[in-house]
């Protein structure tokens, strides 16, 4: 009867002779000594190559080469070294204690060969001294007319005492009424502004209670050794100095964006050993667990190892660092190349307790489950790599790693593995388990309730398949960043005395003579909308503490004749006035402030001038937009990002830099790669079955449980409310291309067995469930990150890998029980 069920499902029992795996059987009989002995060369050699693999954490690694947005903001990263700056925070009762300890740290600090400036006050003066440089020129006009009007009106209406004598003279046509002379509207306009600053201003909240050290390094931090010597060395002089010995409340903390880099660097490299630890231990725990023994991780793991440092060192000499996508690969890998060992060993197990020697347990890893690992490999191994077909460079370099990894681990399994049992026998320390985990009379059995399943299954697919469209994006960038609550908190302190604006826009612009046109074309956008449909708040530019040289001209001419009516009015009230006439003293007073002269931004302060022109010699010129609705929600990073993503001005185009508007790019080409990478997996997943099957009704039958699966991780990702975001759109293919394995290796073992569902479901089943389970807590290891998009990667990872496993050990058995039903059915009658 097995021969007909066999005919109908195109199985066999694969008792062919295979004379090249005999002979390669037979060699590794005899060379496994020379072929562990290369096992551990290929692995310290790839140890010492992949060590020197780096960490990329900017979110710039993830986008393509080219991007004119991504392109940018390295250029303005560069002339800023980052905004690269680390401060000081003091918190102390008494302010006088503050400013001691502030003046000694300050003196220490810039002694370090590192610092550039180091200030807890920002000096004023050079505002102080022309503050009228910064009224418009229409304001000075209106005050220069308001002087002229009174000065006319008292040259014709004087009075004045001869010998005590009162004495007044009105000229024919002088004004009736006396013209006002005030000017509390022109200055409440620019009260706050350079226009009214004071001489110095002390990095201070309105409390009193906290002093910030602005610190600004040489260079540019984006060297992560070089930021967190910056951080030591602040450290170290902190704990030398010893704010106790000042004030005994005074508390000191580190931040700024020095700060916030390398914990943000710490905290990936954190997630990655803490979460990897995690992860290994539980794929080591499953694994003794299912095996009975601890040896069981000695055999898989030495070959997976070899398989692991290959890769990275592949990847260091190829892409030379990992991202912040790419860097889980340490663990997700773990998972994934562990599978081999696990069906390996399961069938290897399986042959020695049914009596077989060495030499037919090896033959039977390499001729039958060595062929469905092989697919199932080439299928994986093709799902990844066609990753590398969209452009978005995260999902490139993910699938180029992953892709790599799978290939190296197989092959290293399938060489090293044989290898490292025939040792082990020949040392004697190869021992089974007591339990098997197939039983002998289930050999005979049909899966049970294979009906009712495939009932249950067909209607959970169709409610899935109504369910998965109204599938959502993550339009909140917030909801997808690294959390850091130490940092937050710090922040939090920052913004009492620096209010911190990162909605904002950068240009980086080469000349001088393009700020102006730019930033009059800015304005033109932003006047252009509606207050409703506006997306930008204000314009900051060097011309915003420096007016424009014409601009300057135009003012120095106003001041000066305002300069000349006073001194007017001043001779007015000294001949005709008396001698202690207050207004002469107020005349005076106002005098004191035209000694202004032409501005240049060499003379403004240090702090300030970085702001617009970057690191000192770095050439070129910054400009801010600043975005009035914030850019945390995609609706409104998409509108500000429409109005300002290539600006032209003087005959040149310019392309602002964000990191808001890199995650709308990344969001935008993510989308359309998702969709193509998951059509590529698909399209190339079945080519590669209809070539090793040969068959397209089987093909259809092994894709059945992971397009099942598939579809059921999408539904509950509606019904749990889990939204796709740039980093898991990346799971999609990567779930299609892995999900798709169990059925290949249940399908193998089922041709192979001349059908027996059950028998199948307990052996082979079981070598599924633990390799998906195993690659389930590598990508689990994600889901204790602290950026919160990596934490969604896994958790769609394993809601897929779980839903296309349970499709594998239900739904896929039931419909190859009732296929099998329906043709014994057939014999019978026939």
């Amino acid at each position: 009867m097995h021969s007909k069920v066999d005919n109908h499902l195109g199985m066999s029992a694969h008792t062919t002779s295979f004379p090249l795996v005999d002979r390669w059987v037979a060699f590794i009989m005899h060379a496994y000594i020379p072929l562990l002995l290369l096992a551990i060369v290929l692995g310290v050699m790839s140890f010492d190559i992949a060590k020197g693999l780096k960490l990329n954490a900017n979110i710039t690694s993830l986008m393509p080469d080219g991007v004119p947005s991504v392109d940018n903001l390295q250029k303005v990263i560069k002339k800023t070294g980052g905004y690269s700056n680390a401060m000081v925070l003091v918190e102390s009762p008494d302010p006088e204690a503050t400013m001691r300890f502030l003046d000694d740290l300050r003196e220490e600090v810039l002694k370090a060969d590192w610092a550039s400036s180091a200030e807890y006050e920002e000096d004023t003066a050079i505002f102080e001294r022309n503050r009228l440089i910064y009224v418009e020129q229409d304001d000075l006009r209106e005050i220069d007319r308001r002087l002229a009007d009174r000065i006319d009106y008292e040259k014709k209406n004087l009075r004045f005492s001869v010998d005590e004598t009162p004495v007044e003279i009105k000229i024919r046509g002088a004004a009736e009424e006396q013209p006002p002379l005030e000017f509390d509207d022109i200055q409440e306009k620019y009260a706050g502004s350079q226009a009214e600053s004071e001489k110095t201003k002390v990095f201070r909240n309105e409390a009193g209670d906290l002093t910030i050290l602005v610190v600004f390094p040489k260079g540019g931090t984006t060297n992560v050794n070089y930021a967190r010597k910056i951080i030591r060395d602040l450290e170290g002089l902190v704990e030398k100095l010893d704010v106790k010995n000042y004030h005994p409340d005074m508390s000191v903390l580190l931040g700024g964006r020095v700060t916030n880099r390398v914990a943000s660097f710490d905290s990936i490299i954190s997630d990655v050993t803490g979460s990897g630890l995690w992860s290994v231990s539980a794929i080591f725990l499953v694994i003794v667990f299912f095996y009975r023994r601890l040896m069981a991780i000695f055999y898989i793991g030495l070959p997976l190892a070899v398989g692991f440092l290959l890769t990275f060192a592949l990847t260091q000499m190829t892409l030379g660092s990992l991202n912040m996508m790419t860097v889980f690969l340490v663990l997700i890998l773990f998972g994934l190349g562990i599978d081999f060992g696990i069906h390996n060993l399961a069938r290897y197990d399986e042959v020695r307790r049914n009596g077989g020697d060495i030499k037919r347990a090896l033959r039977t890893i390499y001729s039958k489950t060595g062929y469905a690992s092989l697919l199932a490999g080439i299928t994986t191994i093709a799902g990844f790599y066609s990753l590398m077909l969209t452009n978005f460079k995260a999902f490139y370099e993910f699938g180029f790693i992953a892709g790599s990894g799978i290939a190296l681990s197989l092959v290293s399994m399938y060489l090293f593995f044989p290898a490292l049992m025939v040792f082990a026998e020949k040392i004697k320390v190869y021992r089974l388990s007591r339990v098997s985990h197939a039983h002998s009379e289930t050999k005979q059995r049909a899966f049970p309730g294979a009906l009712v399943i495939m009932i249950v299954g067909t209607i959970l697919t169709v409610i899935a398949t109504v369910v998965a469209p109204n599938i959502k994006f993550e339009d909140n960038f917030g909801n997808l960043k690294t959390k850091m609550p130490e940092i937050s908190k710090i922040n939090d302190k920052i913004k009492q005395v620096f209010p911190l604006n990162t909605d904002q826009a950068v240009i980086f612009v080469e000349n001088l003579e393009d700020v102006s046109p730019l930033v009059d074309e800015l304005e033109r956008i932003k006047s252009s909308r509606t207050e409703e449909d506006a997306t930008i708040s204000k314009i900051r530019s060097i011309y915003s503490v420096v007016p424009r040289t014409e601009d300057q001209y135009e003012r120095l001419e106003a001041i000066e004749s305002i300069q000349a009516r006073l001194l007017e009015a001043k001779r007015l009230l000294e001949d005709f006035s008396d001698k202690d006439d207050p207004r002469i003293g107020d005349i005076e007073e106002a005098l004191t402030h035209f000694g202004v002269s032409m501005l240049t931004p060499k003379e403004l302060p240090v702090a300030v001038q970085r702001a617009f022109t970057g690191i000192p010699g770095s050439g070129g010129y910054l400009v801010y937009v600043y975005n009035k609705k914030g850019m945390s929600q995609l609706v409104n990073a998409q509108a500000f990002v429409d109005d300002i993503r290539k600006v032209e001005a003087n005959d040149k185009v310019f392309f602002p830099a964000t990191e808001a508007m890199i995650f709308v790019d990344m969001l935008n080409l993510m989308r359309s790669d998702a969709g193509r990478a998951v059509i590529v997996v698909l399209a190339t997943v079945f080519i590669v079955l209809v070539i090793a099957f040969r068959n397209f009704k089987h093909t259809l039958t092994v894709m059945v449980p992971v397009v099942v699966g598939m579809v059921w991780m999408l539904g509950l990702m509606v019904v749990l409310g889990i939204k796709l975001n740039i980093f898991n759109m990346v799971v999609l293919p990567t779930v299609l291309g892995i999900g798709i394995d169990n059925g290949i290796h249940i399908f193998h073992r089922y041709r192979e067995e001349g059908g027996r569902v059950l028998h199948v479901v307990r052996t082979t089943g079981g070598a599924a469930f633990l390799t998906t389970l195993t690659t389930m807590l590598g990508f689990a290891g994600t889901l204790a990150a602290s950026n919160q998009g990596l934490q969604s990667l896994g958790l769609v990872a394993c809601l897929g890998l779980g839903c296309c496993m349970v499709s594998s050990l239900t739904v896929f058995p039931a419909l190859l029980q009732l296929a099998e039903n329906r043709n014994k059915k057939q014999t019978a009658g026939a």
